[in-house]
């Protein structure tokens, strides 16, 4: 959710709140009991895609980070058999090029760096495989290792390509909120002109539960208690 979202949703709740604290009042004007009914309805409407949204995103993250966790621990086990083949054959650029690589060590990499270091090892390991083996690193376990690679950049890719899913459960999110709207502005606060004379304080109360309050305090100049103008009175 946008914070802006997050304070509607806030308002929402306190509007739910105060139907239930004037539900047998209400109840006299049932079709304004059912707006309310169906109102708290879209409610959970919201609630329930913004949930789906954020398991769209948690879950491809989650199975990225997966991928990477494995590949990083099979190229790290693979590769620290290479500065003993470079000590031993005055391979000085190997030297450099391995110096403390450990999971720790590629795990403290942004992106970016991650993906050329982790591109640099491939390929040493590749161009060494024939001379691995005698440090137990046989053919067999760097194709792991480019397995675990090739599963990392599938994962990456889906994660980045989630902005579709994103995308639609946004637009789902979004309905729903504009669903709730509708019921708020187009029924309720209308039908709330009813008993107005005859209880202006349960009229004021509801007035004061409609206030969408800043509470991230983006809104600049506010000190973060911002509001916008409840239903014209």
């Amino acid at each position: 959710m946008t914070p802006h979202q997050e304070d509607k949703l806030v308002m929402y709740g306190s509007v739910i709140a105060f139907e239930k604290r004037y539900t047998e009042t209400l109840a006299v004007i049932p079709a304004l009991a059912s707006a309310f009914g169906k109102f708290a309805a879209a409610v959970e409407l919201v609630k329930e895609k913004s949930k789906r949204k954020e398991e769209v995103v948690a879950g491809k993250y989650e199975s990225k980070e997966s991928a990477k966790t494995a590949f990083v621990t099979a190229l790290a086990a693979a590769t620290g058999r290479l500065p003993a083949h470079a000590r031993k054959n005055n391979l000085e650029d190997m030297k450099k090029l391995t110096y403390k690589v450990t999971r720790a060590s590629l795990n403290k990499l942004n992106q970016t760096d991650f993906d050329q270091k982790a591109g640099i090892l491939l390929d040493l390991l590749e161009v060494n495989k024939t001379n691995l083996a005698e440090y137990g690193i046989s053919e067999l376990k760097i194709a792991q290792v480019k397995s675990c690679a090739g599963l990392f950049h599938e994962a990456k890719a889906a994660h980045k390509g989630g902005s579709a899913e994103k995308s639609s459960a946004n637009m789902a999110m979004d309905e729903a909120f504009a669903t709730a709207d509708d019921i708020l502005k187009g029924d309720i606060d209308r039908m709330m002109e009813i008993p107005r004379e005859e209880n202006p304080d349960m009229y004021n109360e509801y007035i004061s539960s409609r206030v969408i309050k800043d509470l991230s305090g983006t809104k600049k100049g506010n000190g973060g208690t911002a509001t916008t103008s409840p239903p014209a009175q």
